[in-house]
């Protein structure tokens, strides 16, 4: 049983931003009128946090791509490190308008927009007398060709201008330590001064692999391992004595690394990509977060020599990477974990010891970088850490690079929307809570038939996400008196109060016609912290939903033809929706020009979908007309070029992570708009491991089986792709790529 949706458009397909035929103007119209939503729940404030807010500490100040934040002592100033190179220095008071030069760096920076570039400065804790700063960057291969093979890790000292006190002098770089590494993700990463006055330095394993690199198990290399530096001298750094591995020597027969000197820079190893970490003065206890592979972000104590396990253990989960040859039982065990339907990748604050906000003194801050949650772990008696209070689900266009902490509170660097935040008491109790169950949203006028409320709108898009074989039906809500604004690049801006619906449904029972099985109905909102998605789970008399707290899992049993299947389902958690619904991808996926622009089954009438939305004045201002928008195929299209048809399924499935805006570490660029050349797919070596598959490219012209790309959508489990809420393969996609490669012209 299938549902009313977007229908072919016959005749020339509109593979540009023009062409075909205007639909009829004397047509009927699919709706006559829009209608005011009064009675969806939702609002522009649904979902607020009662007790802490998070604001823009200086409203009037814009960054590019900030990633640290830090005071500047003894000053009432501050420097933002931006990503390409530059820092900024700007006073500290929130009606600051402009921000001066600190550094320009971009010259010895090497920025690929990934996770190169400027990642990391500390201020020496003797800054006023000897006007010392410590910055971690991606060195540039031709300053140092035998070290940057292509790619190092550069830890720096500079000093300020005699001249110019708030300015650094470029020209007094002394590179203290340059770290080869074996590709671009993973390297030096995080600075900090200890109490007891020295450096330390968080130094990931160096990259993505298949299987995972063994180098954090190596006590002769440096890398996924957090180092101790003495750099109170003029010339380099020295150990400081009393480093756990001083005087051990070299590594043992049948270790990793046996024979070769252990090194004494050592703190701790057996870490993935230490990215933040941070020391608590009063306890003096080192929390670092260390972010996760395929599974789980974990927070460890640090203590000396301490191994915590990478690649052997992801969190607590046994991998099964190299053990290196050290003692099982010496294994240290995370303080705190949480999986990948919370978030995909940890960045740790500190433990809060303000006053701003007592309700979360002494407990230990972090968020995650990819969905914008936050949290606050209280500590325990026991050196340890207790159940975590979520703090926020999301913040929308947030990309938390790293937490900073002064006078006692906590700033917040938004690299995703290029601002410097900061935790404040919330709004209170006037706040709009979210509904529990999908019958108190007002969405629905009639659960039994699924007849919306009015003011919500349906629609169909021409290229839908793969969703594991499921039915679904959407609608969006506008608040009275608002309209969507086209902008550039095939997209559309939502007022505040936007609430998108999209319902799953799945036939169970594929050897006779009935009823589908209602699985779940998604709501996504834009409110004031940016789009937050909830889920709601049918119950089993499928006669409501309750609301979805973390991702849940279900095993369906199907009928077919060849006896039952038994289907893995997963209900997205807020972090899930928000992995995919990221600033990148417009927040919004299907919704756009190029979506839309279809016949729809209307209730009055089948029509184009644009044409119907701008004839009940959903637009402000009004359209053009449809053969003047821009069109994807849809699936089934039988006109449509090969490659438009496979650019249209990788732009909808994969593009809202794969592309160049993206404040993750990707390099593939599938937006529909992408010329094949700026795909950085075709020909191109795979840099997050090969799969097995021997001279693997990304896409191997004429080769479907040495494209990486096909082989990770032909497979379930690890590497697979799309990463999240897929169990099925996508048949009719795998073989329409395949097909579509296998017509590439080899290079």
């Amino acid at each position: 049983m299938t549902r009313p949706g977007p229908l072919a458009l016959y005749g020339v397909l509109l593979l540009s931003a023009c062409g075909g035929a205007d639909p009829d103007a004397t047509a009927p119209y699919g709706l006559s009128a829009r209608e005011t939503p009064t009675t969806v729940a939702f609002t522009a404030d649904t979902g607020a946090d009662a007790d802490i807010a998070v604001i823009n500490a200086y409203p009037q100040l814009q960054f590019d791509q900030p990633v640290d934040f830090a005071d500047v002592p003894g000053s009432h100033h501050a420097v933002v490190a931006e990503h390409t190179g530059t820092l900024r220095v700007f006073e500290r008071r929130a009606d600051v308008t402009d921000a001066d030069l600190f550094a320009d760096l971009r010259d010895r920076v090497r920025y690929d927009g990934n996770e190169q570039g400027l990642v990391r400065l500390a201020f020496d804790p003797a800054y006023a007398d000897n006007g010392r700063v410590y910055l971690v960057y991606a060195g540039r291969q031709a300053d140092d060709p035998q070290r940057c093979t292509p790619y190092c890790s550069v830890l720096s000292r500079f000093t300020r201008d005699p001249q110019q006190p708030l300015r650094l002098d470029p020209d007094s770089e002394q590179r203290l330590l340059v770290v080869p590494q074996p590709g671009w993700g993973h390297n030096l990463g995080n600075l900090l001064f200890g109490p007891d006055g020295y450096l330390y330095v968080g130094a990931g394993d160096g990259g993505f692999s298949e299987p995972p690199l063994a180098h954090a198990q190596d006590r002769s290399s440096l890398l996924g391992s957090v180092l101790r530096l003495d750099v109170s001298g003029d010339d380099g750094y020295r150990i400081p004595p009393d480093n756990p591995f001083v005087g051990v020597g070299q590594e043992a027969e049948g270790v990793i690394g046996a024979g070769q000197p252990v090194r004494t820079e050592l703190w701790a190893f057996g870490l993935r990509n230490p990215h933040r970490f941070s020391i608590d003065p009063i306890t003096g206890a080192m929390w670092l977060g260390d972010v996760g592979q395929a599974d789980v972000e974990e927070i460890n104590r640090i203590v000396p020599g301490g191994n915590y396990g990478w690649p052997m253990f992801e969190g607590s989960q046994f991998k099964g990477g190299p053990d290196g040859g050290h003692p099982a039982d010496q294994l240290r065990a995370p303080a705190l974990e949480y999986r990948h339907w919370d978030g995909v990748s940890i960045t740790l604050g500190f433990v809060y010891r303000g006053t701003a906000l007592p309700s979360l003194y002494q407990h230990l801050l972090y968020g995650d970088f990819t969905v914008g949650k936050l949290w606050a772990a209280p500590l325990t008696a026991a050196d340890g850490l207790g159940e975590p209070v979520l703090l926020s689900e999301s913040l929308g266009g947030f990309s938390l690079a790293s937490f900073t902490e002064i006078d006692g509170e906590a700033y917040l660097v938004n690299l995703g929307r290029g601002i410097i935040q900061k935790l404040v008491e919330g709004p209170g109790d006037d706040q709009v809570r979210v509904p529990q169950t999908l019958s108190a949203t007002g969405l629905f006028r009639d659960l039994a038939s699924l007849t919306p409320a009015p003011g919500l709108i349906p629609y169909g898009v021409n290229m839908p996400l793969w969703s594991d074989g499921t039915e679904k039906q959407r609608w969006m809500a506008l608040p009275a008196g608002t309209h969507l604004t086209s902008v550039a690049a095939d997209r559309w801006d939502f007022p505040l109060g936007t609430v998108l619906v999209k319902h799953f449904e799945l036939d169970l029972d594929r050897l006779q016609d009935g009823p589908l099985r209602r699985l779940e109905t998604r709501v996504l909102v834009h409110t004031v912290r940016g789009w937050i998605g909830y889920t709601y789970r049918w119950n089993d008399a499928q006669t409501d939903a309750s609301l979805v707290y973390g991702r849940h899992t279900e095993t369906l049993a199907v009928a077919t033809a060849a006896g039952t299947v038994n289907q893995t389902y997963d209900y997205p958690s807020t972090a899930d929706c928000a992995t995919c619904h990221n600033a990148s991808a417009g927040h919004v996926l299907g919704l756009r020009s190029s979506q839309l622009n279809g016949d729809f089954a209307y209730p009055l009438a089948v029509d184009n979908q644009l044409r119907t939305l701008d004839h009940i004045g959903v637009f402000d201002p009004p359209l053009a007309p449809p053969d003047h928008a821009p069109r994807w195929p849809t699936p089934d299209d039988a006109v449509a070029p090969i490659a438009a048809r496979a650019r249209a399924y990788l732009a909808a499935n994969c593009a809202q992570c794969h592309n160049p805006d993206n404040t993750l570490p990707v390099t593939l660029n599938l937006r529909y708009s992408a010329e094949d050349a700026a795909l950085n797919a075709i020909d191109v070596m795979p840099r997050n491991g090969d799969l097995g598959v021997d001279d693997a490219r990304i896409i191997a012209p004429g080769d479907r089986h040495r494209s990486t790309l096909w082989l990770r959508m032909n497979r379930r489990g690890e590497g697979q792709m799309p990463p999240l809420a897929t169990h099925v393969v996508d048949a009719d996609a795998v073989a329409l790529i395949g097909d579509w490669i296998d017509a590439l012209s080899p290079r």
